[in-house]
């Protein structure tokens, strides 16, 4: 059986693999990858014959090699992305101002679906072509054992408002990520993303992470205003591919 070790011997830290499997694999690049042609084409090789669904391609935006290469083997552009870090280390400590409730206790997974079902409406992020069941089996895949405690959402007297999966990264001891974080849209524009999102990066910081690496799509300029506002810096450009077998 297909093994998340077998990719991670073929790019051996160039980069980075996250586990979809048996649906997906995605790399996300960490540093250059001398023989990338070749690699890419045994990891498609070997995505036809186990029959996964796609493979996802992130790589840094200055790389036009690699890009020619990608669309060359047939995969298509999805968006541009930009990523911001911070240091978890100083993080100003506040008080909790939103309930939340997660799939560890309390939340059901169709209380959770729904909810982030409507978070997704109305994004100015790129449409997602999966259904909510393939979103949640994307979680569990890529997150783990410990995949129910970083589903939450937000309440607001009793109400969902949002939704926030902070997670530490696969991999990595200190490394933590939102794997999604958006509210519904009648709470957005009323200066609640801002503190949520403080709030999820002290859920980070309580799972034992020391830096937050956030990511979101180029045209979402009120997604990096909020990066900005919780004090995260710019990190880099990135793009974002795609190939469906």
């Amino acid at each position: 059986m297909l093994d998340i070790s077998y990719f991670e011997k073929l790019f051996n830290g160039t980069f980075k693999v996250l586990n979809g499997l048996p649906r997906y694999i995605a790399l996300e690049q960490v540093q250059p990858e001398p023989d990338f042609k070749e690699k890419l084409g045994h990891l498609i090789g070997v995505g036809k014959s186990n029959k996964l669904q796609y493979i996802s391609v992130l790589i840094q935006k200055t790389n036009n090699d690699y890009s020619n290469i990608l669309i060359t083997n047939g995969f298509e552009h999805r968006s541009s992305i930009i990523e911001y870090t911070k240091d978890l280390g100083n993080i100003e400590e506040l008080p909790c101002e939103f309930q939340w409730k997660s799939l560890e206790n309390e939340l059901t997974e169709k209380e959770f679906k729904d909810t982030w079902r409507q978070c997704m409406l109305y994004s100015d992020n790129k449409p997602s072509t999966f259904t909510m069941a393939q979103h949640l089996e994307a979680v569990k895949s890529e997150l783990g054992n410990n995949w129910r405690n970083s589903c939450r959402v937000f309440l607001k007297g009793g109400k969902p408002i949002g939704v926030t999966i902070p997670h530490m990264e696969p991999g990595t001891t200190d490394e933590g990520r939102l794997f999604y974080f958006g509210l519904i849209p009648e709470m957005r524009g009323k200066g609640l993303s801002s503190s949520l999102h403080k709030q999820s990066l002290q859920f980070l910081r309580e799972m034992g992470a020391t830096y937050y690496i956030g990511s979101t799509q180029a045209t979402n300029k009120k997604m990096q205003h909020v990066f900005i506002r919780s004090g995260c810096m710019l990190k880099s450009h990135m793009e974002s591919f795609y190939k469906y077998f």
